[in-house]
C-alpha cells in the first residue's frame, strides 16, 4: 500500500485523469539509479530512444508497467534523484516534485477535418482547414493536423486547452512535432509527435527556468531519437 501511494504521488504531478492514474499506480517495472553518468533508454518496439543524466546529481527513472488493452504503450517518469529519495520515506513531501514524463500512445485512425492555427519558429502563424490523412506518414500538414485533433480530443491528458502560447511546429529528430507551454501545479513545456502509428508526448515541469530540471528537459529533448 505504501508503494501504491508513492507511485500515485508521482503520477499525479502530471495532472492526468484517473484512467492514466489507474494504469500507472502499480509497482514500477524498473527504476534506474546508476552512478552519475548519461543513461540511454532504447525501446525499439515503439521506435523511441532518449538519453538523460542519471545518478545522484541527475535524474531517477521510474518506468511503470502498461497493460495490453489500452492505447498507452509506454510510460517513463524522470525526477531529480533527491526528490525520488524523498518520496520513498515514511513521510513524503506534501507537494509532488517537478518531473519529466514521456508517454507513447497507439494512434487511432479517424476521419475528420480541422481548422488549425499554428505558430512557426519565425513567430508567424498559419491557419488552414484540412482533411486528416491518417494513411500517410509523410505529409507535414497531415501529421500536424492529426496531432492537433488528438491533443484537442485528449485535453485532459495534454492540457491543450491551457496552452499559454499558439502551438508551434518544431523539428524533433526529423519529425514535425507540436510544441506549446501550459500552466498547472508547475509550468510545463509539452511536445507532441506522431511517428509510425504512435503518438509521443513529452512533458517537462519546472518552477522557474533556473531549476536544473528545466535545462535537463531541454537537453533530453535534443537526445530523442525515433528509430
Amino acid at each position: 500500500m505504501k508503494l501504491f501511494i508513492k507511485i500515485l504521488i508521482v503520477v499525479l504531478i502530471l495532472g492526468l485523469v484517473a484512467t492514466i492514474v489507474n494504469l500507472l499506480v502499480i509497482k514500477p517495472r524498473t527504476v534506474e539509479q546508476a552512478n552519475s553518468a548519461e543513461a540511454t533508454v532504447s525501446r525499439p518496439e515503439v521506435d523511441l530512444s532518449f538519453s538523460y543524466p542519471s545518478g545522484e546529481t541527475g535524474l531517477s527513472l521510474i518506468e511503470p508497467p502498461t497493460t495490453s488493452n489500452t492505447a498507452l504503450l509506454e510510460a517513463f517518469i524522470l525526477m531529480p534523484f533527491a526528490d525520488y529519495q524523498a518520496i520513498q520515506t515514511d513521510e513524503p513531501p506534501s507537494e509532488s516534485p517537478a518531473s519529466i514524463s514521456i508517454f507513447v500512445f497507439k494512434e487511432t485512425d479517424t476521419e475528420e477535418s480541422a481548422t488549425i492555427t499554428l505558430g512557426t519558429a519565425s513567430g508567424t502563424t498559419e491557419t488552414a482547414t484540412l482533411e486528416q490523412d491518417t494513411a500517410s506518414e509523410t505529409p507535414r500538414v497531415g501529421r500536424v493536423t492529426r496531432l492537433q485533433n488528438w491533443a484537442t480530443d485528449n485535453q485532459n491528458l495534454t492540457s491543450f486547452n491551457q496552452a499559454k502560447n499558439t502551438p508551434e511546429v518544431v523539428d524533433l529528430d526529423g519529425v514535425n512535432a507540436l510544441y506549446y507551454e501550459a500552466d498547472g501545479l508547475y509550468q510545463q513545456q509539452i511536445y507532441l509527435a506522431a511517428y509510425k502509428g504512435n503518438i509521443y508526448m513529452f512533458v517537462g515541469q519546472y518552477d522557474s527556468p533556473e531549476d536544473p530540471i528545466y535545462q535537463q528537459f531541454k537537453d533530453l529533448m535534443t537526445k530523442v531519437s525515433f528509430n
